[in-house]
């Protein structure tokens, strides 16, 4: 199993596909990354893929995980000069996608362009869910602990998408992502990290950076105006609206995906320049 020393523990990592522009995808709160699944298997095929699991997360092992994000981003970095990637497009979702952004403000020149799905600028009363999510998350936590896979999936996922494709279904499917569940103290080390974070006011620096904003229409845990506003921070930003749940890589794979592939190659060919 490949595994590489940070900070106070070792990252699991996985690199798939051996041609094509490298694409690191960063996790979402407690998910492993068997979360980026579907793109992982779709963009293999010609693209170089890496993803791995935060500190204390999955297969990455974490002796005392207080983090901020900032020091997420590092260890993505430390992972990249590991794996001998110079730089590469970055995509992150929820707290990845704030990992993400630390990543593209603290080391530019790391970063070919910038994706961020379903997450905001950090902070406190940023992190607050709309009414309707505070409902769900409230329902997540009363469920017994064999129930409760079932109300994360009403979470992060459209009733209808969890009918038509069966909560068992999506429970099974949430046991890989999940594990056996969160360590408590990594849980509220990231949600304190998350809180802390502050990263509106450095976007703006980041107008000479392609950047692709994913937002998913029918998030219940992070209000959707958030990708809106990151979007407007960041001069000449992409936002693309899809209707998805929280979980948008999972929920709209096809989708994200196609946007993906089409961001990432409008920015290689934007580097190679005219052809001569």
């Amino acid at each position: 199993m490949p595994s590489l020393p940070v900070r106070d523990g070792s990252l699991y990592y996985e690199v798939h596909g051996e041609r094509g522009p490298p694409v690191l995808f960063v996790c979402g709160m407690g998910a492993q990354l068997s979360a980026w699944r579907h793109q992982v298997e779709d963009l293999q095929r010609d693209h170089r893929v890496l993803v791995y699991d935060h500190l204390g997360v999955g297969r990455s092992e974490s002796a005392a995980p207080r983090p901020q994000v900032r020091d997420m981003a590092a260890d993505a970095v430390t992972l990249l000069e590991h794996v001998g990637w110079d730089s590469a497009h970055v995509a992150g979702v929820s707290m990845g996608g704030m990992v993400s952004q630390s990543l593209a403000l603290g080391w530019r020149q790391r970063v070919r362009s910038l994706t961020l799905m379903a997450t905001h600028m950090g902070g406190f009363f940023r992190s607050i869910p709309p009414m309707r999510g505070r409902h769900a998350i409230l329902d997540v936590l009363l469920r017994r602990p064999e129930r409760r896979l079932g109300a994360v999936a009403r979470l992060i996922y459209t009733p209808r998408y969890v009918e038509e494709c069966g909560e068992e279904a999506l429970c099974t499917e949430l046991a890989g992502r999940f594990g056996s569940g969160l360590p408590f103290r990594t849980m509220w080390a990231q949600v304190a990290a998350v809180c802390r974070y502050r990263g509106a006011r450095q976007l703006r620096s980041l107008r000479d950076l392609p950047a692709m904003v994913i937002q998913a229409e029918h998030d219940r845990l992070v209000h959707p105006a958030h990708s809106q506003r990151i979007h407007r921070r960041i001069p000449g930003s992409r936002l693309v609206r899809v209707p998805a749940g929280h979980a948008v890589q999972a929920h709209a794979p096809s989708q994200v995906n196609a946007a993906l592939r089409g961001f990432v190659a409008e920015v290689e060919a934007a580097e190679l320049g005219p052809a001569q």
